[in-house]
């Protein structure tokens, strides 16, 4: 399975969507859900799937699919 379909399935099942929504649409402002817990859940969810270890400033930084994407691609 490649990068994108992997964080398609991090994050449906991370904020339990039935379906992704379009991927331009995922923003930590556009999602209510979104809070300091799903963050750390989503940071946790990405580094057990890819097995890396995301620094704190590049884990706080993550705040859409874009930058989630952006950061897993930094550390593989």
């Amino acid at each position: 399975m490649n990068t994108e379909a992997l964080l398609d399935d991090i994050f449906q099942s991370i904020f339990e969507w039935d379906s992704l929504p379009e991927r331009a649409s995922i923003t930590k402002a556009n999602h209510e859900k979104w809070d300091s817990m799903m963050q750390l859940n989503l940071v946790s969810a990405l580094e057990s799937e890819f097995d890396i270890v995301i620094e704190l400033d590049d884990a706080t930084a993550i705040d859409s699919y874009s930058s989630a994407l952006n950061t897993v691609s930094k550390y593989l």
